[in-house]
């Protein structure tokens, strides 16, 4: 007995080209907007990491200054980063350690000063001291420890009263990021900088 096969009888299996093309067409929108948003709110988190860290900055600024009747002296911004950690961690060797051998620096008044009997440092910002909370706060690069931001840029220091490019009171100082960027080239991104003025 012979049997034949028939083509119509048999069900269909598998896709069309067209059918195809449009399951990848929404796969790839999808996509997308699902990236879109999470690099969306990556940035958004590092921005609030900054604005936290520049108010616990500033905090910790106002302890210094009530202990020493002054801020940190820093005529260069980026350079104040790592005065900032100096100042604040008590860490004043650069070692990332806090030990009897950090001891209090003038930070007013570096060229007369005689650190053979000066106190040892003090700390006024918890993260910059314990090892564990120091990842994401700082960066070291062979010249000294700087504070970084959220957007793992430095952040940016400047007290000096003879500048005429702080926007603060000469008294007083100016702390920053420079946001995603990390540059200040243009007024733009002036707007998207973290700032204590």
């Amino acid at each position: 007995m012979k049997t034949s096969l028939n083509k119509a009888a048999r069900p269909q299996s598998g896709f069309t080209l067209v059918e195809l093309l449009i399951v990848m067409i929404i796969l790839a929108i999808l996509m997308t907007l699902t990236l879109g948003g999470v690099q969306y709110a990556l940035r958004s988190g590092y921005e609030k990491k900054t604005i936290a860290q520049v108010a616990a900055i500033k905090a910790a600024l106002e302890g210094f200054h009530a202990d020493h009747g002054a801020y940190p002296l820093s005529n260069d911004a980026e350079e104040g980063s790592k005065i900032l950690y100096a100042a604040l961690s008590g860490d004043t060797n650069y070692d990332g350690e806090i030990s009897d051998a950090d001891v209090e620096l003038d930070w007013f008044d570096s060229t007369s000063y005689d650190k053979s009997n000066a106190p040892r440092a003090k700390s006024y910002l918890d993260e910059l001291v314990n090892a564990d909370s120091q990842q994401g706060w700082t960066e070291e690069d062979g010249t000294g420890i700087y504070i970084i931001d959220g957007f793992q840029n430095r952040i940016q220091y400047l007290a000096d009263p003879n500048s005429t490019e702080m926007q603060n009171a000469p008294d007083h100082y100016d702390l920053w990021s420079f946001g995603i960027d990390d540059q200040e080239d243009t007024e733009v991104k002036e707007n998207q900088w973290i700032v204590n003025w």
